[in-house]
């Protein structure tokens, strides 16, 4: 059984499961508040969801698709007002908990800062790509008085960079398949950011001019309504745990500490590095500094 946690406003979300009926549930914000839950972090092998009215044992479960980054306390209509901030914070500690202990494959795997992947920010995604070693637009956010709307210029701009001209195109990174019309080493591109994210379901944007592509943004939540992307995405889930992407705790010291794997143009293909003979950062303070800036 694959669950699909997702809001039932996720038009995505209610297709996928209409199309994989059969061995598909919905685990909507109704069904987490719904009795019925079972989880012993001592004994995670005894768990029991509740999805759609119906009580699911943990051993049926074969896959799980996040298609949300944190349970809001608006969703929470059956649970009086005052209390509704506190229960989605237990809610959302409870999935943290709950998906961390599972052993069946999870896209994408939860973060503390997000349910569904790291919960970057448009700056750390940027930042994330150029230190992958691709071309960025330079990031900056103005903050002026209420009520303040920015310029078409600004809109075409990004960082005093000119986009016009440029071609926009979107990459749906799903396991090891990309799909996307355009350059093939825009392909490589992504998959390059997504390895260093450690995600496994991925949307990209790149401008592309010429022959150059830079990068734009990300999304953890990519449109899933192609038939290829869903094929690829039921394959991903149906595979044997420990096949999909998780980035290790070596893996995100490499990375935080600025000694991650750098990545080798035109072929874009990963080399193992040493670590700099400087004595390197923190790696604590600069997790701790990605977890403020979430």
């Amino acid at each position: 059984m694959i669950l699909i946690i997702a809001s039932r406003h996720d038009q995505d979300a209610l297709e996928l499961q209409r199309a994989w009926s059969q061995d598909a549930l919905l685990v909507s914000c109704e069904d987490l508040c719904s009795p019925g839950w079972r989880f012993e972090p001592e004994q995670p092998d005894q768990a029991v969801a509740v999805c759609d009215g119906r009580k699911v044992p943990v051993d049926q479960i074969s896959g799980v698709l996040t298609r949300r980054p944190c349970v809001l306390a608006e969703e929470l209509l059956s649970i009086r007002r005052e209390d509704r901030s506190y229960v989605a914070a237990e809610i959302n500690a409870f999935l943290l908990a709950w998906l961390a202990s599972l052993r069946c494959n999870i896209v994408n795997r939860p973060t503390p800062t997000c349910l569904s992947g790291p919960g970057w920010r448009p700056e750390q995604w940027t930042w994330a790509a150029a230190r992958a070693g691709l071309q960025v637009y330079p990031t900056r956010r103005n903050v002026g008085a209420m009520g303040d709307r920015h310029s078409d210029d600004h809109h075409r701009q990004f960082g005093g960079m000119s986009m016009e001209g440029a071609q926009s195109i979107y990459v749906t990174i799903v396991g090891s398949e990309c799909f996307f019309e355009g350059p093939p080493a825009i392909g490589q591109a992504a998959r390059v950011i997504a390895r260093a994210a450690g995600v496994d379901l991925l949307g990209l944007w790149f401008a592309v001019r010429d022959a150059d592509y830079t990068f734009l943004g990300a999304d953890l939540w990519p449109p899933i309504s192609n038939d290829a992307v869903r094929r690829a995405l039921r394959q991903l889930l149906h595979r044997q745990p420990g096949d999909l992407q998780t980035i290790s705790g070596k893996q995100a010291r490499w990375f935080w500490s600025g000694a991650f794997p750098k990545t080798v143009r035109p072929s874009l293909s990963y080399r193992r590095c040493r670590r700099p003979a400087r004595k390197p950062r923190s790696w604590i303070r600069d997790w701790l500094m990605t977890l403020r800036l979430s």
